[in-house]
């Protein structure tokens, strides 16, 4: 039983060159703008501050991401349609096994397995945190410089390509969550294995 959620969770190998061209895509898809404006409108060296300043999301801790989440419920991800990314991001196999079964109460014999998730999540949401951090620094720089339509369009990019994606992990670690309620562990340790909801 365990070993069919450890599958479940984690894609084989044979899905990996599926998710490296998804995450590809996205990726040249929503910093195709940003990097357009940087190098027709930005000079080096601010574009390197901007960076700086946006790594400041990788020494948040863990604890503190609490303060950025959307929610602590399903329901508002679901209204915004975040849900609705599992069909086309790596998570899906991730997300289609806790929707269609219960975890194994085995698991909280083996917390490594569920660890292991969370700090993925977490390290994808740092991640888009701190593009989040460098897409408003360059769009506040757009509006300085009067450049409405690129403002406007660096918004529209940070929306779908990292604000939706950060609440796509948050989603998971809540759905995780209350499959681990369900299944029969407490509030407490089950949130304490999330460590962060």
């Amino acid at each position: 039983m365990l070993r069919s959620y450890r599958i479940a969770v984690f894609d084989r190998p044979s899905s990996s060159l599926r998710n490296a061209l998804l995450n590809v895509f996205w990726s040249l898809l929503g910093i195709a703008p940003v990097f357009v404006f940087c190098n027709q409108f930005m000079a080096r060296p601010l574009i390197y501050g901007f960076v700086a300043a946006s790594f400041l999301a990788y020494a948040i801790p863990a604890k503190l991401l609490a303060y950025v989440q959307l929610s602590s419920r399903s329901g508002p991800y679901r209204f915004l349609r975040v849900h609705l990314l599992v069909r086309v991001t790596q998570d899906r196999r991730s997300l289609a096994s806790l929707r269609h079964r219960p975890i194994d109460t085995a698991w909280f014999r083996h917390r490594e397995t569920l660890e292991k998730m969370i700090r993925v999540t977490i390290g994808r949401e740092r991640f888009h945190l701190a593009m989040v951090i460098f897409f408003l620094l360059a769009t506040g720089y757009a509006v300085l410089r009067g450049l409405l339509g690129w403002s406007l369009l660096l918004c529209i990019s940070n929306l779908i390509y990292n604000l939706y994606p950060m609440w796509l992990q948050q989603y998971i670690r809540i759905r995780v969550y209350h499959c681990l309620v369900r299944s029969g562990g407490s509030r407490a340790a089950s949130a304490s294995l999330l460590k962060i909801i």
